[in-house]
């Protein structure tokens, strides 16, 4: 049974309503009362040869003990200071008079409750939960339901975790404790849930969104409370991301389509020769990157060399492009290798990286055919030039006289050498006689 007492009155209203959950046995023992989303009631408890886990809707249960009211007071007014007689009775044998008015009983009166109980929804655990029923908490986080229940089997303690959703619960994870559960509590906003067992309090995290280090692994997590914080790169709940509720910046367990592959950077190379003034690139996210900026908020394309301590971070424009001419302005060998990543100045985030090195090149810095060839097909050494440059349309004789390493070539083979013959033990020579070194 439930009861209603009114605290607001002169004189403590009651009402009463019998719940119906599984067997109806008086001897029962209540293993936790908890409440989803201020909407659904939830009870476990063990009675008389099993236990069960029920739901009630409390617009229901408002609903019929409203009604039991409306019926039961003395003046049919509705006035919430006058006492209701029990339902077998139709009026008062006699009123006190005073204020508020009430109903005279000679004896103690029982509970007014309506004639029908309500029934409940049973929430279906399998049997070897409920054969072990030691505790449930029903709670509401981030506007996601879900169910703990606490379990003893074969002298082994568990904390199931449950998301309840269209009314049917789904197994989110199960942890092992050292002892039974006899309670599980939990405080509005707070990241735990905590147990307490014949030997400890134990505090247990309600997500463990933070172990999924990408967004694919993330979204694929399975637990609804997860989610992918795109701007800050990072598996959260929705309430530790900052404007999770702005489109596309939040990513749920229904959204992994919405990850991002890849960046895909043009030029794949930046070879100073082949481009133009204003140096810059186009950055394309795969899929697009959606994400409406805020006020004040930009996107950075970050250009970093650890080793030469650089970090060069430039506006990406709405057209996609950011300029390099800064990274250029560092370029003082024949190539500079960075590495790529996107920062969002809202978040303080570089929530993109991308794996591969993104090479700048100025074949003309250098002066030998050994240096410039090793660059892996991107500078080539003009023979006729004695030039190094990454345009083979500059060189005399056009692209037959650019000399570049293929494949797994060295400049050995590609540069030319001048070459001695093979070596000789005589080296003296008679004069005026000649021979060919």
């Amino acid at each position: 049974r439930v009861c209603n007492i009114s605290q607001s009155d002169s004189f403590d209203s009651q009402y009463e309503l019998v719940l119906g959950c599984g067997s109806q046995s008086t001897s029962v023992n209540i293993r936790g009362i908890s409440v989803f989303n201020e909407e659904t009631l939830v009870i476990g408890r063990i009675f008389s040869g099993g236990s069960s886990v029920c739901s009630y809707n409390l617009s229901d249960i408002n609903s019929m003990m409203d009604s039991s009211y409306q019926t039961c007071v003395v003046d049919e007014t509705g006035d919430k200071n006058v006492q209701w007689v029990p339902s077998s009775q139709t009026s008062c044998t006699s009123v006190i008079s005073g204020s508020p008015t009430v109903c005279n009983f000679a004896t103690e009166p029982t509970a007014i409750a309506p004639s029908d109980s309500l029934s409940s929804d049973d929430l279906n655990l399998n049997s070897t939960v409920l054969d072990g029923l030691t505790a449930t908490l029903a709670l509401t986080a981030d506007n996601i339901n879900l169910l703990y229940v606490g379990f003893t089997t074969n002298s082994k303690y568990y904390v199931d975790k449950y998301h309840w959703t269209n009314g049917s619960l789904i197994l989110l994870s199960e942890v092992e404790v050292d002892s039974e559960v006899n309670n599980i509590i939990w405080s509005q906003d707070s990241e735990y849930v905590y147990l307490t067992t014949t030997d400890e309090i134990r505090g247990l995290k309600l997500e463990n969104c933070s172990s999924a280090t990408s967004c694919d692994e993330c979204v694929g997590f399975g637990d609804p409370l997860c989610g992918w914080c795109v701007l800050e790169r990072k598996c959260s709940r929705s309430s530790f991301c900052m404007d999770s509720d702005s489109s596309g910046r939040y990513l749920s367990q229904e959204e992994g389509d919405s990850c991002i592959d890849s960046v895909t950077i043009e030029p794949s190379e930046f070879v100073l020769e082949l481009e133009s003034i204003p140096y810059q690139i186009s950055v394309e996210f795969t899929p697009p990157l959606t994400i409406s900026k805020l006020s004040g908020e930009e996107y950075f394309c970050v250009f970093t060399n650890e080793e030469k301590n650089i970090e060069i971070k430039s506006i990406i424009d709405d057209n996609n492009y950011c300029s390099v001419t800064e990274v250029i302005s560092k370029l003082d060998d024949i190539s500079l290798s960075t590495t790529f990543g996107v920062f969002n100045n809202r978040t303080n985030v570089q929530f993109i990286t991308v794996d591969e090195e993104y090479i700048f090149y100025n074949c003309s810095s250098v002066s030998k055919c050994s240096e410039c060839v090793m660059t892996n097909g991107v500078c080539g050494w003009c023979q006729l030039d004695f030039t190094c440059t990454g345009d083979n349309s500059t060189c005399t004789g056009g692209s037959d006289n650019w000399l570049t390493i293929l494949n797994d070539e060295t400049y050995l083979d590609t540069c030319p050498l001048l070459v001695p013959n093979s070596p000789v033990t005589d080296y003296t020579q008679p004069v005026d006689v000649k021979k060919n070194l």
